[in-house]
């Protein structure tokens, strides 16, 4: 696939994710990988796979859209591509209706990604284009290894160019029934590993895994870590992480500036930034939560 292409990263949405509920910070920023974000993943996959000229991360709020642009992977090398983060300003637009919206200048020979962000990105996107290269099909759905979509989706631009100007207008419960009565059905591409949603505590920490999996923990030179803690199998231990004497940190994150006090253990859980696990407590499985003054708890 030699075609120049455009992603849209969906990265909103209709209620918060759990981990957005707990953590306060877009699914974007969350840590991933030997280094960098969620955001730094995807982007390091787009930029394998050569002809991007433009990335649009839509989010929920211009908080959200701070938080992002503050990020240090946002210029991953080797992209290529101008990386532009913008807050949904029309929800009653659509899936459909806000990609064609931000993608409607391109060029017609040109090929449209939409991408759910919040999954674990493939290792490129190259698979995705396999289906394209022929000439009747406008549309391609990525999948896994059994068959199940994986939130990836290409389109010939003169596909997303049918898409009305107005109204509310969805890509999978519209556009797909609509090219498929026009006699162009999409089909379907394997794009690598099965889905791997990180919304939520137990999905975040498969992601950690699988993306540590080659390099084993990440732990920041800029972290406290006592020489008779221990810290377990695939980890993440963030910047300013004060972990003390005795605790014990087991397949879990632990955010910028939180702290694992003396014997404490924590497993398969996430401790969110500025956090304190008191000395000798136990967070199994688990993330802390929120007081009901807005505060974060101390267990």
């Amino acid at each position: 696939m030699d075609r120049a292409y455009t992603v849209v990263m969906l990265a909103g949405g209709l209620r918060p994710a759990p981990l957005v509920q707990h953590l306060e910070i877009p699914l974007l920023c969350l840590p991933l990988g030997p280094r960098g974000t969620l955001l730094g993943a995807w982007l390091t996959a787009i930029g394998r796979t050569p002809g991007c000229t433009d990335v649009h991360v839509v989010v929920n709020t211009d908080k959200d859209v701070q938080a992002i642009q503050g990020l240090d992977d946002i210029d991953v090398p080797d992209n290529g591509a101008h990386v532009a983060i913008s807050a949904e300003v029309a929800s009653w637009r659509g899936t459909g209706g806000l990609v064609r919206d931000l993608t409607r200048d391109g060029s017609a020979d040109s090929v449209v990604v939409a991408l759910e962000a919040h999954c674990l990105p493939p290792a490129s996107l190259e698979a995705l284009f396999r289906g394209l290269d022929d000439d009747q099909a406008d549309a391609v759905v990525g999948t896994g290894p059994g068959g199940e979509p994986t939130g990836l989706y290409a389109f010939k631009h003169e596909a997303i160019s049918s898409v009305p100007a107005l109204g509310y207008f969805d890509l999978k419960e519209q556009l797909f029934p609509r090219l498929h009565e026009q006699g162009r059905p999409a089909r379907v591409v394997a794009t690598g590993r099965g889905v791997i949603r990180v919304r939520e505590r137990s999905g975040y920490l498969d992601a950690v895994r699988t993306s540590l999996a080659a390099t084993g923990p990440r732990c920041s030179s800029q972290a406290t870590v006592s020489p008779s803690a221990r810290i377990e199998g695939p980890c993440i231990i963030e910047p300013e992480v004060v972990i003390e004497a005795g605790a014990v940190v087991n397949e879990s994150v632990v955010l910028a500036g939180a702290r694992v006090c003396e014997e404490a253990v924590v497993s398969r859980s996430v401790v969110p930034a500025g956090a304190v696990i008191s000395a000798g407590t136990r967070l199994i499985g688990d993330i802390l939560p929120m007081s009901a003054t807005g505060s974060r708890e101390t267990i």
